[in-house]
This record gives structure tokens, sequence and C-alpha cells, in this order.
């Protein structure tokens, strides 16, 4: 039997309102910052040398008046050894007083608190691109300075997010509608000490909803079973579809090379190839659009 070893980190986020929220709000906002927590694998992975395999959120509190979640990040480790790295490695940082940085923001705050920035960043160019860039380099430096480390170094960890920062720009912005109030937008807080802040211009500068750009992606797959289910013995560009075997049941169009020969194709049911398999990526959702056939296997 595998164990997991796990360290719980504490911290709180603050939304600097009065006024009441909705339930359905706050939970649409805990929901999106569950998804953020998830994406957080690698940044403390990269922070502390080691291998986190999970990240979980609990809540263990909401307070009235300015509304304040207190919040425990359960991180997961597959091994004793990668538990021990992280303990070693992040100790100045989930002590309450390190003896040469005494942390003011929990490591957690920070970690959320760079994805947040990071998150708006990743949104593009806007009419108010330079407050939120300017957000991002601010919460960069003084997450830095709190963990007595370099700029650089924690960029890199935060960026480790880089191949998922449209879908982290999407869930950070459905975590920040509820600093959105009908009386303007306010302010949040990560840590005790308010060291992250995501200022009111920010949250003025993001949207309501932000939609996940596409992005187109290419797999090389080598000796893949392909299932023909459509022919045209006239024509090498349309016609043929094909299904590949393993890896989805959708029927694709297939691109075949001009060096085949399409009636010996047209009289096989399936051929071995080695194809490269065109996809569009849309936040987390991946579908499958087309297959172009590099080479045929002979028999």
């Amino acid at each position: 039997m595998n164990n997991v070893y796990y360290y719980e980190l504490q911290d709180q986020i603050k939304f600097n309102t009065t006024e009441p929220i909705k339930v359905k709000d706050i939970v649409r906002s805990l929901e999106a910052l569950e998804k953020i927590v998830k994406q957080s694998t690698k940044t403390f992975s990269k922070l502390t040398n080691s291998e986190v395999i999970s990240a979980e959120l609990y809540i263990q509190g909401i307070e009235e008046g300015s509304i304040l979640e207190k919040i425990a990040i359960k991180l997961g480790f597959k091994t004793e050894e990668n538990f021990d790295k992280f303990l070693e490695n992040a100790h100045d940082w989930i002590v309450d007083k390190a003896k040469e940085h005494p942390v003011k923001t929990g490591l957690a705050g920070l970690v959320i608190g760079g994805m947040l920035a990071y998150g708006f960043y990743s949104l593009g160019n806007s009419a108010d691109a330079v407050v939120v860039s300017g957000n991002y380099n601010t919460v960069i430096v003084n997450g830095a300075g709190q963990l007595g480390i370099t700029e650089a170094a924690f960029k890199e960890a935060i960026e480790e997010n880089k191949n998922q920062r449209r879908t982290l720009a999407k869930n950070a912005v459905e975590f920040a509608q509820t600093a959105k109030t009908e009386k303007g937008d306010v302010s949040i807080e990560l840590g005790e000490t308010s060291n992250v802040v995501i200022p009111a211009d920010v949250i003025k500068a993001i949207p309501e909803t932000a939609k996940a750009e596409p992005i187109e992606k290419t797999a090389q797959m080598d000796n893949v079973l392909l299932n023909i289910r459509s022919m045209d013995r006239d024509k090498y560009e349309s016609g043929w579809t094909a299904i590949i075997d393993g890896v989805s049941e959708k029927r694709l169009p297939l691109d075949i090379p001009l060096t085949a020969d399409l009636n010996v194709l047209f009289k096989q049911g399936s051929i071995r190839a080695d194809i490269t398999l065109y996809s569009v990526q849309r936040g987390d959702k991946l579908e499958h659009k087309r297959i172009e056939i590099r080479s045929i296997h002979t028999k």
C-alpha cells in the first residue's frame, strides 16, 4: 500500500467590502479558488525543490464585515523523501517567525496571490494593461522579498503554470468577481498583514467573465491503428475520415500523403501509420480536429 504524506498550510483572504454578498457569488468564488489551488502544485514544487502531487483547498471559516475567508491548503507528497525536502526547504516560510526572514504573509497566501496576479496579467492587452502588469510586478517583488529569494526565482515558480495560463486567467477572474460590488470595486488582501494586495483598480480592470481563447496543438504519434470510416479513391485532401484506435472515438478528417496509392487504401478497413494529430484546446477541453498521415506502415 502506497502512503501519501500531507502538510497543511493556513492563511486568509480578505475582500474589503462591507456590502452583503450573495451566497451563490461566494460559492462561485470559492469554486474558482479551489481550481487555482489545484493548479498550484508546480509552483509549490518549484519553490521548495520537492514534488507536490496534490493540493486541496479547505475553508476553515468565513467572517462577515469585510469578507474574511480562513483557508487551508493541504499539500500531498508521494514519498517521505519529497515530504522531508518540502519541510527542510520551506521551514523558514511556514513558521510564525523565521530567524532570518519573518514571513508576514504565509507561503499559501504568497503563492495564491502570485497566481492571481499572473492570471490577471495573462488576460492580455487591454486599456488598463499597465495597471494589471504593474500589480503583477509588485506582487513578484513583495513575494520574493518575503521569501528571501530573487524576484526571478519567485517569478519563475509562479509561471510554472504558463502552459495553463489561460485556464488560470479564467479562474482568477471568476474568483475576483466577489470584489466587484454594486458600490464599486474593492481590493483583495492575502495574509494577516496584507503584504499581498490586489488593488481595487486592478479589480476594475478585469472583465466579468474571461473566455478561454482556443490554442492549436499538435501531437506526433507513431505506429497507431487507424480505422478508416469513409473513403474517396479520387481525392487525397478530402473525403477520408478515420478513428484513432484507443485515442478517440470521434471520426476525424484524414489527410493522406500524395505518395499513397488510394486504390490500395480503398480496399483496407484499417491501417497502421505515423501521424500528426491536430487539436484545439479551449480552457480545460481538448478537441481533436484532424489527422495528417506522415507515413503508412506496410504489412
